[in-house]
């Protein structure tokens, strides 16, 4: 019979941040960088369903929720929730697979000072603790009809801040990639493919 897993833990940390905004020379002096202890709680879970035979769909979901806070830092606050699914399928001579994520950061809207010598997509560190969701999808389809092989691709990338935008401090602009694919190929043997295909896509 197909079989459902239910997986779940806790975990705390605590750490020591010498610099918790990377910051440095100019930048040192406008944002600071003084050091800080970080404390975090986190919880995942996770769902899983496997079928009796690889034929047969299976899926996995999972959540992972962290918390995580600054001493001295407060700005710099932060929860994440982190959503995703894993799973594969078929019908007829078709085998659908599909993964994707989607997190959401908790975090202040808010964003540092602008300095000419920082480039604000660059410094990870604090851009990834603002407010925002980001998406992220890869799915396939392909069929087998003897040695004739169908692929069908695609994948989705997507930013979404929720951060103010306030003349003379940084600004973060939303981001999107999405592709799509379709692939021909010729099987000759079990070592052996050929393939063709062509890709498009559209970015913001």
């Amino acid at each position: 019979p197909p079989a459902w897993l239910l997986e779940s833990s806790l975990q705390t940390r605590v750490g020591f941040d010498s610099n918790p905004v990377a910051a440095s020379g100019t930048s040192a002096k406008v944002f600071g960088d003084e050091d800080t202890l970080t404390y975090a709680v986190g919880a995942n879970l996770g769902l899983t369903f496997t079928a009796n035979t690889p034929e047969k769909p299976s899926l996995k979901l999972t959540y992972a929720g962290e918390m995580v806070r600054f001493e001295h830092w407060t700005g710099e606050d932060f929860s994440t929730h982190r959503f995703g699914f894993n799973g594969q399928g078929t019908a007829g001579d078709w085998k659908f697979t599909g993964e994707g994520s989607a997190l959401f950061v908790d975090g202040s809207t808010e964003t540092l000072l602008a300095v000419p010598s920082v480039n604000a997509n660059a410094i990870t560190l604090w851009r990834e603790r603002r407010r925002q969701w980001q998406h992220r999808l890869k799915v396939q389809a392909q069929a087998n009809f003897g040695a004739l092989v169908v692929r069908g691709t695609g994948t989705l990338l997507a930013y979404d801040y929720q951060t103010q935008v306030v003349a003379g401090k940084f600004a973060f602009a939303n981001r999107s990639d999405l592709q799509g694919g379709l692939d021909l190929g010729w099987k000759q043997n079990a070592n052996s493919l050929w393939l063709a295909g062509v890709r498009a896509g559209h970015q913001e």
